[in-house]
Parts: C-alpha cells; structure tokens; sequence
C-alpha cells in the first residue's frame, strides 16, 4: 500500500498538470493503453521491415528483366493500300535533297497521324537508302564518327550501329518511342560474325506502337552482305524484321539488357507481378525515380 502512495506521489509529482486536470487512475490506464499500443507496433515492425526489404530486393535484383509487354501482343497490319501510299512518299522523299534526317523525317511523316503508319514510312526509307559499309567494316575502320545519325544519313553508308542510331534519331524527331539494344545476332557467317565480336556484335531498335513494343531489325532488312563481306545486295521482297513477333525474332537476336528481348518468359516472382501490375509496368525503383523527379519540377 505504502509503496502505491509513494508511485501516486512520484507520479503526481511528474506530471503535475495531467494529475490536476484527469488524476492519477487515468494517466494509468493512459499508460496501459501506450504500453498495449507499443507492443502491438513492435509486433508488426519485424514483418514490415521484411515486407519491405523483400520489396526493394524483389525491384533491385529484377529491375531490367521484366517484360516490356503484356502477354498478349497484336500482330500489326497495314492494307495494302496504305501500303502503296506509303511507298509512294518514301519514293518521292528518295527524289529530293533534304538538308538534313530532320527534314526528311518531318517530309516522310507529315501526312500522317497513325503511329504505325509513321514509323513504317521511316523504317522503309532506311531499308530502301541506306548501304552497309561493307568496306569499312571489312578493313576494321568503322568509328564512332562514322555511326552518328548525322553522318550515315550524309554518306548513306552504315553499319548496324549507323543503321539503328539512324532510325531512332529520326522516329524519335517524329515523336515515336523508340530504343536502341545492342546485343548478339546468331546464324550469322563465319567470318562476319568474328568480325562483329570484336565489334560489340549487332544492333537494332525497339519501337512502341499504340500501346505495344516491337522488335525492328532495319540493318537486316536493308538487304545482305556475302561471306567474302566485299559485296551488299539490297532486299526487293518483303520485310522479315520489321514488327516481328519478339519469340521468333529472339531466334537470331539477344539483346544484353533482357527486358529488351519483349520476352514474357523472364524470372518474376508473385511480388513482382504485383507491384509490375499495381506501378503499371513500371519498376518500383524506376517509380520512386519518377515521383521524384515530378516533385523537384514542381519545386
């Protein structure tokens, strides 16, 4: 009892203004209350720092491999009709002198808002003027230089690297979504795939349509080089590269970054699925990048 006293006198003497304005049974049970409430917290903080650690692991350690796309991804068409009418500007565009890939661009998409349709009068301009370099890639003197959008749309001359920067330089001028990926081409020639091996081996695009990436291939699209690499020989048939189904077209090309394969088939776990769904295909790191960089922007 005594020592009930002495605790009801320290404590009033602590909290003198919470003792005068409630008492001293109530700052108990205000106690208890505190006391239930912290072990409840400390009961869940172990399973929340996992959750989260778990979390963050999932998006460093999968950050780059998930799909771009969904499962199902339409196959795109265009009418023949189109087809011709588009062909028909790229000819006209081939018959003139442009200053520079901006206006050639600007000329091959302007009468057009349909995003395919816009890349398709891009891609088939690259494929149709565009000449692989045989020479300088046979005697090893291809450089950076060499590759920059600006000059192969000067020398209409390319290897796959010029081929890609191009075609992205000039879909991105038009306002499309378009990558490049550096990876290994397979079924290549003996002598011309060690030669790409020393050279960071092949190069292509990914292109966002109405919602869908696709894979693109315009250096293998452009036509073929013989096993002596001495000769290129344009394609006059249809495109084998273009929009290509991402399985098939993964066949004879790896991209380094596997994201960019558009593989469905990647290592995901069911939290990555989930935040993959709830972040709307985005990276959990890559959405803390965003919200970010919209926070400091609107500062």
């Amino acid at each position: 009892m005594k020592r009930d006293i002495d605790k009801a006198a320290q404590l009033r003497k602590k909290y003198p203004a919470f003792s005068r304005k409630f008492g001293m049974a109530d700052y108990r049970r205000q106690v208890a209350r505190r006391l239930q409430l912290r072990k409840f917290l400390k009961f869940l903080y172990v399973p929340t720092l996992l959750g989260l650690f778990v979390m963050m692991f999932t998006y460093m350690v999968y950050d780059g491999k998930r799909p771009l796309n969904p499962g199902d991804v339409p196959t795109p068409q265009l009418s023949r009709s189109v087809k011709r009418q588009l062909d028909q500007r790229v000819w006209d565009a081939s018959q003139r002198q442009f200053s520079n890939y901006e206006e050639l661009a600007d000329f091959l998409v302007e009468p057009y808002t349909d995003q395919q349709q816009r890349f398709y009068s891009i891609y088939r301009w690259v494929t149709s003027n565009i000449s692989y370099d045989v020479d300088s890639l046979r005697e090893g003197q291809v450089t950076n230089e060499d590759n920059l959008p600006d000059t192969v749309f000067k020398r209409k001359l390319a290897v796959c690297d010029g081929y890609s920067k191009l075609l992205s330089a000039m879909s991105t001028h038009a306002g499309l979504d378009i990558e490049y990926v550096s990876g290994r081409a397979d079924g290549l020639s003996g002598r011309l795939r060690t030669i790409l091996a020393g050279n960071e081996g092949h190069a292509w695009n990914i292109v966002k349509l109405n919602g869908y990436w696709y894979p693109v291939d315009s250096t293998w699209d452009a036509g073929y080089v013989n096993d002596q690499i001495t000769l290129f020989t344009r394609k006059t048939d249809k495109f084998d590269y273009y929009l290509s189904d991402p399985n098939r077209f993964h066949d004879r090309h790896k991209a380094l970054e596997p994201n960019k394969n558009l593989l469905n088939d990647v290592e995901l776990n069911d939290i990555d699925l989930l935040w993959f769904d709830l972040l709307d295909g985005q990276s959990f790191t890559g959405f803390i990048r965003s919200k970010l960089h919209t926070m400091v922007s609107e500062i």
